[in-house]
């Protein structure tokens, strides 16, 4: 007897054919009935005193306070039954404009509140300051062309907040490094005159006959607090074939008088050769036109 035999192949298919498929369904696995808060929601739809009620052929709001129902355009505005295609031409700032005046009345009109008062015109006040400051200037220099300090070496320094320190006054360091830029000003005019932009060049980057400072020695006068400038003024006096000495000045514009004085040794000293040295009769010579007759 012949035994009838099926292939694998045939089997599957045999069985895949009869299997039936059922569509997908995305129903919500919670049923409205049994849960409070849906028919709760579902119900105020309905209601028409409450916020999200829908009336037949409307679209209900997201919130119970926007959009405001006059910003949801009908498909009857935008789309006309002659021309389905093409949408109207329409005010684009209408929502915004409405909206602004809903916020309004839910708030109040901001027009009500007291106005921010005007702030007064700063010019006179820019100008009167100008002036001020351009009197301290004056006087400054006055005051040190009086106590005979050379005019050439006037260098002016601006104080700035981070001069001070914790005690809220200008630092005594600082006093010491403003003193070295006036002298290195001092420094850069002698080689002008002696011989031009290249001599003062170098005198300025240590290469050739130039100045070194020995010792300072300075004296704290008054304190010194932000915003100030001070002018710094310097004097030589007291020549010796290798050294002289500067009287340093810093007067300071706000208070309209000296709040440090320094003296100040400084070296003629060669950098090529690494020694004290003599300078030459036009570098002395110069310098000592700055010193005055009658000092």
């Amino acid at each position: 007897m012949l035994s009838r035999r099926i292939s694998p192949t045939l089997r599957k298919a045999t069985r895949a054919s009869s299997y039936s498929f059922r569509p997908l369904s995305y129903t919500a696995s919670r049923p409205i009935d049994s849960d409070p808060k849906l028919r709760k929601l579902y119900a105020s739809f309905n209601d028409a005193s409450s916020p999200y009620y829908i009336a037949p052929g409307e679209i209900g709001p997201a919130d119970p306070g926007y959009p405001p129902p006059d910003s949801v355009y009908p498909l009857s505005d935008v789309i006309s039954e002659s021309q389905p295609h093409k949408h109207k031409k329409v005010n684009a700032n209408r929502d915004a404009e409405r909206d602004t005046e809903r916020v309004l009345r839910h708030k109040g009109d901001v027009s009500a509140e007291p106005p921010i008062p005007s702030t007064p015109s700063t010019a006179n006040e820019t100008t009167e300051s100008m002036r001020t400051s351009q009197e301290a200037r004056l006087k400054a220099r006055q005051y040190a062309i009086d106590e005979l300090y050379d005019s050439t070496s006037f260098w002016e320094q601006d104080i700035a907040w981070g001069h001070l320190d914790s005690f809220r006054h200008l630092n005594n360091v600082q006093y010491v490094r403003f003193f070295e830029s006036g002298r290195m000003l001092l420094t850069q005019r002698l080689g002008e005159e002696v011989g031009g932009a290249k001599r003062a060049q170098d005198m300025m980057q240590g290469k050739g006959v130039s100045i070194i400072l020995k010792s300072i020695d300075v004296r704290f006068r008054r304190p010194v607090t932000y915003p100030d400038t001070l002018l710094i003024a310097h004097k030589p006096h007291s020549f010796h074939p290798t050294q002289f000495t500067l009287s340093c000045l810093a007067y300071s514009y706000s208070q309209q008088r000296p709040v440090c004085t320094a003296e100040a040794v400084c070296v003629w000293y060669d950098y090529d050769i690494w020694k004290k040295c003599e300078p030459s009769e036009a570098l002395l010579k110069q310098l000592r036109l700055r010193m005055k007759e009658d000092e």
